[in-house]
């Protein structure tokens, strides 16, 4: 599908979601951006403090998640606020447009924040093996679409994910779990959103999934910033 479109994908039959769902999807996304910026802030409140090279790959992660949620909430509004398509007029103009940018920023900041992340967690051996191999998944970029960038996602999310479980039940802990489902609730988006064209109640629980998440995220961070600061 042309990046034109990609962002328009999932409303490609008039009334398969609600016009509403956009001015929820851009709450959400503009709640998940701050979440993003506030975890950049701790990040590098927390590297000021111990100097941890982890936490200044975290800050960078979280400040790219921070762009690209950014360009999510502000594409839905835009299409919340495009009345014309709604009334199905064909010609798209602008929201085309809005919509290209938007949605490549997304995929190409979102990627960037994953590998990054996924990097704090490969053991320091295999990180210097295939370190530099996975700057494929940056240029040519040429995965980016809807369904390649969500596979994409879930694959790196996966592992990510996969560790953090595996550290819960190592070491049962409040912080330990709220980061667990913070990641499992991501990856869940992403997969909730490739099936979200069978029935638009899965496009809503994607982004109730995501919200959550990034709540969770949040708490722990809150509470961490209460304690000694050493653990994000």
């Amino acid at each position: 599908m042309p990046a034109a479109t990609m962002g328009i994908e999932l409303i490609s039959e008039p009334f398969l979601i609600p016009v509403w769902f956009y001015s929820y999807s851009a709450v959400v996304y503009a709640a998940s951006a701050l979440i993003s910026l506030l975890v950049t802030f701790f990040s590098y409140k927390f590297f000021k403090m111990g100097k941890d090279k982890k936490t200044v790959a975290l800050m960078f992660s979280f400040l790219f998640l921070t762009f690209a949620f950014s360009a999510l909430a502000f594409t839905s509004l835009y299409t919340y606020l495009y009345k014309p398509y709604f009334k199905l007029n064909l010609n798209l103009g602008d929201l085309s447009l809005v919509n290209s940018f938007g949605f490549n920023l997304y995929y190409i900041s979102s990627i960037v924040a994953y590998v990054s992340i996924l990097a704090m967690y490969l053991p320091k051996d295999l990180e210097k093996i295939i370190g530099k191999k996975m700057l494929v998944l940056y240029v040519p970029l040429w995965y980016l679409n809807f369904t390649s960038f969500h596979v994409t996602s879930i694959l790196i999310l996966a592992y990510v994910a996969a560790k953090n479980v595996a550290n819960f039940f190592s070491n049962r802990n409040l912080d330990n779990f709220l980061v667990m489902f913070a990641f499992v609730s991501v990856v869940s988006f992403h997969a909730c959103l490739l099936f979200a064209s069978f029935d638009p109640t899965i496009y809503l629980a994607a982004n109730s999934l995501l919200a959550v998440g990034f709540a969770s995220l949040l708490t722990m961070l809150i509470r961490v910033s209460g304690s000694d600061g050493k653990k994000v």
